[in-house]
């Protein structure tokens, strides 16, 4: 089942999560402590992992953000 994302920024990447589309907001980085993270929400799978990796490095100012068609392809 798919829904849309809406607009996706550089600095955002779109993934699967428990069957459903959703965005990985690297704008929104925070960090925790591993005792906080009671509830899972799912888990990325291989193919998702390198677009969330560019838009942190974008987000991060390490990339060049005119390089994303590298991983995201915007779907028709």
């Amino acid at each position: 089942m798919k829904r849309s994302v809406g607009r996706v920024c550089p600095s955002e990447a779109v993934v699967m999560l428990n069957d459903r589309q959703n965005k990985a907001m690297a704008d929104q980085l925070t960090t925790v402590s591993k005792q906080r993270l009671i509830n899972r929400a799912g888990e990325l799978t291989n193919a998702d992992m390198p677009k969330v990796e560019h838009a942190v490095k974008v987000q991060l100012g390490l990339l060049d953000p005119a390089l994303q068609t590298q991983f995201y392809q915007p779907e028709e």
